[in-house]
């Protein structure tokens, strides 16, 4: 055979390869399923299918650092908990190149701790999309009391947490639970990364929402999202969403400020449960305070004022931001109408 004539067959069976390898790969992760990864973690935290505490992270795919400054600080206090505490990342994947794909996969096989949701986008926009499938996936593999709702950028006291809700537990509470710090008079973006185009709700404002930074439900709001998922209506903050969704509902909201989880951080205190936009540095920074000296902060600091939560007025005069968290110790504040908390001391 001519040199040029083998040549040229070597070029076609090697396309006819690549092309069938092309297919495989695309073939491959359209039918991925969140459920491919292991369901069972090897980590400290996972020892199971069940769980009292299901810590659920919102991450993307270009957050690697955050991802193992979070394995590396605030995941090992599950250990330290009363509780069974279970975690895991939640990706999306949808429209990612192969090769983001495979990195992904990669490290749910590495670590078993990540979901990569297949047919979710990776993308600000669909957040709430996002949130959505988590819930799905946690209602669907976990048998759990609690979730806690992260962003990949927050610390979470997930020890504590975990036990302070086990403690709320044993006094049985007939109330379903939607934890966190509330807000009620945010105001409707019409314009910008944030804007909601369609808001009809309410004038100005959105409805009573926990920030999105960290909150926590109980069980059966989680299963009563996932239920009727199909019939909710988006909006663009994944948060706002969640309060809207549990708008109707007869729930004991607990607004806490020992959540530091606004769109910017209150500062460093010692009595914070979740705060709110920390990098991988801060993260070990804070966890290597907890280790050494028994604290979060070595030295206190306070960036912004909080406030407590009045149920008793309209949502647009709820928020009087006139006070410090440098004495909060285990503060909160609940809906007028749920009094199990106060009676219960917690």
């Amino acid at each position: 055979m001519a040199p040029r004539r083998r040549a040229c067959l070597v070029c076609f069976v090697w396309s006819v390869l690549g092309f069938i390898f092309g297919l495989w790969l695309h073939f491959r992760f359209l039918t991925y399923r969140a459920d491919d990864v292991p369901k069972l973690s090897l980590g400290p935290l996972d020892k199971g299918g069940d769980a009292f505490l299901f810590v659920a992270v919102l991450s993307s795919h270009k957050n690697e650092v955050l991802r193992n400054a979070a394995r590396e600080t605030w995941v090992k206090l599950g250990a330290k908990s009363k509780q069974r505490v279970a975690y895991r990342f939640f990706v999306g994947s949808l429209g990612l190149p192969a090769q983001t794909i495979a990195d992904l996969l990669q490290e749910s096989r590495t670590f078993n701790d990540t979901v990569v949701l297949a047919n979710t986008p990776d993308s600000y926009g669909r957040l709430t999309e996002k949130v959505l499938m988590m819930f799905t996936w946690a209602a669907e593999h976990y048998d759990f009391q609690y979730l806690l709702k992260l962003d990949d950028d927050s610390f979470a006291r997930i020890d504590l947490i975990a036990d302070e809700l086990g403690t709320l537990q044993q006094h049985k509470p007939v109330r379903e639970l939607y934890w966190g710090f509330f807000s009620g008079r945010a105001p409707v973006f019409k314009m910008g990364k944030w804007a909601e185009p369609f808001w009809y709700l309410r004038d100005y404002y959105y409805l009573p929402y926990a920030r999105g930074g960290g909150y926590v439900l109980s069980y059966q709001l989680v299963v009563s999202i996932q239920k009727h998922r199909t019939d909710l209506e988006r909006y663009f903050s994944e948060d706002v969403s969640v309060g809207v969704w549990l708008a109707p509902m007869n729930i004991e909201r607990k607004h806490d400020r020992r959540f530091n989880t606004e769109y910017r951080s209150r500062g460093c205190f010692n009595s914070y449960l979740v705060t709110h936009k920390q990098d991988g540095f801060m993260m070990n920074e804070i966890y290597g305070s907890l280790e050494e000296h028994g604290v979060l902060c070595e030295r206190e600091v306070r960036s912004a004022l909080s406030y407590d939560y009045n149920w008793n007025v309209a949502p647009s005069k709820c928020c009087v931001r006139n006070l410090t968290d440098a004495d909060l110790k285990h503060h909160s504040s609940h809906h007028a109408s749920s009094s199990l908390f106060r009676r219960n001391g917690l």
